[in-house]
């Protein structure tokens, strides 16, 4: 006969694994069967609660509690940031490509030489 649980119970145990994830960095998964051992309960059951919660379903609205002015506020800092890093690999690649198909003609390391590498004409008189 399956046990009945005070709605109480089930708050704290899912506050439990709330906390567990957040302060822990462990996966949801790990988190049932921890504080399922630790309470008694199978982490099926727990699974189930955590669904249900109405704590949850708050806590992922608000996206882990930031305003909405927060979020967007950290949104666009973080689109400037790309946005300037991106320009800083387009400009690297541009200057990388330009000087890997047009080598300067007084390179020694990448000019070319024109005459024969063959026998002996191209060595200097002893």
């Amino acid at each position: 006969m399956p046990r009945k649980y005070s709605v109480e119970f089930k708050e704290k145990a899912v506050h439990q694994i709330i906390e567990m994830v957040r302060l822990e960095s462990c996966s949801l998964q790990r988190a049932y069967t921890e504080v399922g051992e630790l309470l008694g309960v199978s982490h099926h059951t727990l699974r189930a609660w955590y669904r249900d919660s109405a704590s949850v379903r708050d806590n992922s609205d608000a996206s882990g509690g930031e305003t909405m002015e927060e979020e967007l506020r950290r949104l666009r800092r973080e689109n400037r940031e790309l946005k300037r890093a991106n320009g800083i690999l387009k400009t690297a690649s541009a200057f990388s490509q330009r000087n890997q198909a047009d080598p300067r003609p007084n390179d020694l390391l990448h000019r070319r030489v024109q005459r024969s590498i063959w026998g002996r004409g191209h060595l200097p008189s002893p």
